[in-house]
């Protein structure tokens, strides 16, 4: 019986299932669009996609991959934690580059120090007020 109604009915079903997945990502894109515009950073309920554009992360995020985070209070972030930080520019005091790594250390200072899974060398120490989100899924 059930089979019978899905055959009978399968373009149905098709056309409903692809309207409900438009409704879903004009509903994603609709939201990124209004928190861009009242907060200035695009999230999707809360939640903030970021594109990795280099392969410092690897194998553990690789290069081209989108992963998604959320707002991170510096006091809540522990070693291990794959988080991001805003690199700013020398010349212009604006945000250069959003970097995502991973915390390998918190100084007695309340600087953190992290590095990329794929690097060799740690990055220099950040202040606490650059820190952003933490990666939830990568």
């Amino acid at each position: 019986m059930v089979e019978h109604f899905i055959v009978k009915h399968s373009d149905n079903i098709k056309k409903w299932l692809f309207r409900l997945l438009i409704i879903f990502n004009m509903t994603i894109v609709l939201s990124m669009c209004v928190t861009k515009g009242i907060t200035g950073k695009a999230t999707v309920f809360g939640y903030r996609p970021f594109f990795i554009m280099s392969e410092s992360m690897e194998p553990t995020i690789m290069t081209h991959q989108v992963v998604v985070a959320v707002p991170v209070e510096p006091e809540d972030v522990e070693v291990g934690d794959i988080v991001t930080y805003d690199l700013y520019s020398n010349v212009t005091d604006k945000i250069k580059q959003t970097i995502i790594h991973r915390v390998v250390a918190i100084n007695e200072d309340g600087t953190f120090i992290f590095k990329g899974d794929n690097n060799q060398s740690e990055d220099k120490p950040v202040s606490a007020s650059r820190i952003g989100y933490k990666i939830i899924w990568y």
